[in-house]
């Protein structure tokens, strides 16, 4: 959700301006106005993704004096789609389309008075750039020796590797606010090895449910043609209810860390389908009801949470099964965190080593050990001799 808490995320600008404001005013309650002799105002946000490009799945805005909007989707100055808005009481779905700016071209309501548009908020899957943060936990002044252990833990493996040259070294930037991660780290007497815990909870980390991890989504129907299975809806193979069923329905339940999830699209593929009544729902409450009969594009969710998707189906024909495959789920999903333990060996001279436990307590996302190919973490490990302190870093680079 990028709605200008962190300003490095998104690059406003305008054709414009009010006295007074600023195109980032456009992101806050106050709200970004264009100057009274704009004749064509416009907003302009650039979302800067590690990678250039994002899928962007609505913007919503509160606005004052506005008659209609053109939503314009780009990937630099390539135009991805435009978008007619005249109804700003819901989310605009963007679809998922990818691209890396959005510009609002705003037409006023009336002649004399300005446009305002305010809290501006756009969901989109959005790869931030990691950075570098270093925590020091005060040890005994006893005096010991210790090999710099640098262990890289990568996902879908875990692999170490030890560098036997010391080093003093600490790099220190501000604090992240994209990544949550708690380092423990514990020492015995005598010292004979040290391990350093990463225990790492990811939230929004995955957008695409898609079926690669059976454990993110739990598929059940209504009945099963003779060797279907409710999941194969999410393969290529495809799935079809049993030839008695007169009301085939699939149910998608979403495993989110904390029960609840924001739901941006659904696609399918689909064979004597002739409409589908989509039902999202958080436990067994209806958050809303979307019929389809074009399967040709996304199905906008608007971004609405909850953590069931019902698809309720209705046969084309009388005489052939309905069969849906491939479907593919996006949303704000937060994965359930996993620990990894790395340990290092170190010389058995006896010392005594504190326990310290160093938080950095951001939104976002580290690593797990989980099979998933969005995050790399180095942890390096360093002490002095006398032993003074002992200095953990942690690297956190995030990709989507």
């Amino acid at each position: 959700m990028l709605d200008g808490a962190r300003p490095s995320d998104v690059t406003v600008d305008s054709s414009s301006n009010a006295p007074g404001d600023l195109p980032s005013d456009s992101q806050k309650p106050k709200g970004w106005s264009p100057a009274d002799t704009d004749q064509n105002p416009k907003l302009i946000y650039k979302l800067n993704d590690a990678d250039d490009t994002s899928e962007l799945f609505s913007i919503t805005f509160d606005e004052t004096n506005v008659e209609s909007v053109i939503v314009k989707i780009k990937q630099d100055t390539t135009v991805i789609d435009r978008i007619p808005v005249d109804n700003f009481d819901n989310p605009i779905s963007l679809g998922g389309k990818p691209g890396n700016i959005i510009e609002l071209i705003v037409k006023p309501d009336t002649t004399d008075e300005t446009p305002t548009i305010r809290n501006v908020v756009i969901k989109a899957c959005f790869e931030e750039i990691g950075t570098t943060t270093a925590i020091t936990t005060t040890a005994p002044t006893t005096p010991s020796t210790q090999t710099t252990g640098t262990s890289v833990v990568t996902t879908p493996s875990v692999s170490s590797s030890i560098s036997t040259q010391p080093s003093t070294t600490t790099i220190t930037t501000t604090p992240s606010s994209t990544t949550e991660t708690t380092v423990i780290t514990t020492g015995t007497t005598p010292s004979v090895s040290s391990t350093t815990t990463v225990l790492t909870t990811t939230e929004c980390i995955k957008v695409m449910l898609d079926g690669a991890r059976p454990s993110d989504v739990t598929v059940d129907s209504s009945s099963n043609a003779p060797g279907d299975l409710p999941s194969d809806s999410q393969k290529p193979k495809g799935w079809s209810p049993a030839d008695t069923d007169q009301n085939p329905k699939l149910i998608y339940k979403i495993n989110d860390a904390d029960d609840t999830s924001e739901l941006f699209s659904i696609t399918f593929d689909e064979t004597n389908v002739e409409s589908v009544i989509v039902k999202i729902k958080q436990d067994t409450t209806v958050i809303d009801r979307i019929p389809v009969d074009n399967f040709d594009s996304p199905i906008s969710l608007g971004g609405k949470p909850g953590n069931i998707i019902e698809l309720i189906i209705k046969p084309d024909t009388t005489d052939g099964s309905p069969t849906i495959r491939n479907v593919v789920i996006k949303a704000c999903f937060e994965e359930i965190g996993t620990t990894a333990a790395i340990t290092t060996t170190a010389p058995t001279t006896p010392s005594t080593q504190t326990t310290g436990t160093s938080a950095i307590t951001t939104p976002s996302v580290s690593i797990t050990t989980t099979p998933s190919s969005t995050t790399k973490t180095t942890v390096i490990t360093t002490e002095t001799l006398p032993s003074v302190s002992s200095t953990t870093t942690v690297l956190t680079t995030t990709d989507e």
